[in-house]
């Protein structure tokens, strides 16, 4: 079970509250803060806050602000008719001058402010995308070997799941111990549909030689016509021409159902026109 330091909690809180946590990664952090009472406080309080946040976000100026400030206006525009105080030339160049500096230190410090915060919410950001990469990987890692032991499960239908798994996973980099483990279930597996999920999980790593190589031996002792035909459609479609002797013998031989003759028949016509 993926586990998680108070810093990264803390940070997840408030991705967990924007709507950025989707899928998996959700709810691990949601069942992580709901198992400890300080981490749940805590994110309530981070809600309650972004909740404060949306209301004033919403919030309007009533009629009476709105009153205040036009009473303020003509004011101020009434006092504009009565000629200001004269003032020497050297003081007023004086005024305009502190006046300026004062006005270029308040910008410079207003851009450092909002420069430390921009460089601090984008380190953050990174921080927290590589955490939440690394959290992916693990939850992968995790499913490969669920699905590694389960394919040596007693249950038919558990094994189907395991290797339906690979089947469908997007993780191409399955490695050397999962292939293997696919290949003996395919040669193995006294379950016709295991075998054959097993077979189109496989076929995802056609580009390997020994993947080919076993889906032909395979092929060489197969007396099922669903698994006969189901390896006949990899292999050609894998342009695999080492099957044609293979091929060639299902043919030829006696007890070959006629389905599997013809279809044998059709891959030998594909292969030579390669």
């Amino acid at each position: 079970m993926q586990t998680f330091t108070e810093e990264e909690i803390q940070s997840l809180m408030i991705d967990l509250a924007e709507g950025k946590l989707t899928g998996e990664i959700r709810e691990m952090v949601l069942d992580a803060i709901n198992r400890h009472s300080q981490w749940k406080e805590q994110y309530a309080q981070v809600q309650e806050l972004f909740g404060q946040m949306a209301a004033w976000s919403d919030e309007q100026p009533d009629d009476s602000l709105r009153q205040n400030f036009a009473a303020f206006l003509l004011a101020e525009q009434q006092a504009a008719k009565v000629p200001p105080p004269r003032l020497s030339l050297a003081g007023n160049q004086y005024f305009q001058l502190h006046r300026a500096a004062a006005v270029l230190v308040l910008a410079a410090f207003s851009l450092l402010i909002i420069g430390a915060y921009v460089v601090g919410r984008y380190m953050q950001q990174r921080n927290m995308e590589a955490r939440l990469a690394t959290l992916e990987t693990a939850i992968a890692e995790h499913k490969q070997k669920e699905a590694l032991q389960m394919l040596n499960n007693p249950t038919a239908a558990m094994r189907i799941k395991a290797a339906n798994y690979y089947a469908d996973s997007a993780a191409n980099d399955a490695n050397d111990e999962i292939i293997a483990a696919l290949i003996s279930t395919l040669k193995n597996d006294p379950n016709l549909n295991v075998q054959l999920t097993a077979a189109r999980a496989l076929s995802r790593f056609g580009n390997l030689p020994h993947v080919r190589a076993a889906f032909i031996g395979v092929l060489e002792n197969a007396t099922d016509p669903h698994l006969q035909i189901e390896l006949i459609e990899l292999l050609v479609s894998l342009r695999e021409s080492d099957a044609l002797g293979t091929l060639k013998k299902l043919m030829d031989a006696p007890h070959t159902e006629g389905i599997v003759r013809a279809k044998a028949a059709e891959g030998v016509g594909r292969l030579y026109e390669l």
